[in-house]
């Protein structure tokens, strides 16, 4: 089964509009309504993998309720997951200003990648 096929499944067991699949290295896959939408693993490092379902839980799924647009639900909660990565068994939490600078750097790295191609071409 496909993880979009796991995510028609599950919404429809449990009568939810929001599905998230996680796929490890792959990232996961966010599902709603309106479609379906795959974001990528946010990790330079990976040292343990525990809490890095629940921060991707914590975080996407607020931005759910919020009604933030599907991509930056799972950009905001991928990002958190990510960070929890490279926290061994959980010694310190993926707080507010950890995630906020590592967005940033995000975004500046991304506008950086996109001026270049840009320049290239």
């Amino acid at each position: 089964s496909t993880p979009e096929r796991l995510a028609e499944k599950i919404s429809k067991a449990v009568h939810t509009k929001t599905v998230a699949v996680t796929l490890g290295a792959r990232g996961v896959l966010l599902t709603d309504s309106s479609g379906s939408t795959s974001i990528p693993a946010i990790s330079t490092r990976i040292v343990d993998n525990i809490g890095a379902g629940d921060a991707y839980l914590a975080i996407s799924s607020m931005g759910v309720y919020l009604g933030l647009p599907r991509v930056l639900s799972g950009f905001l909660g991928a990002t958190a997951s990510g960070l929890a990565c490279g926290i061994i068994a959980n010694k310190q939490t993926v707080d507010r200003p950890l995630l906020m600078r590592t967005i940033q750097t995000l975004l500046k790295s991304n506008q950086h990648t996109k001026r270049s191609s840009r320049s290239s071409q």
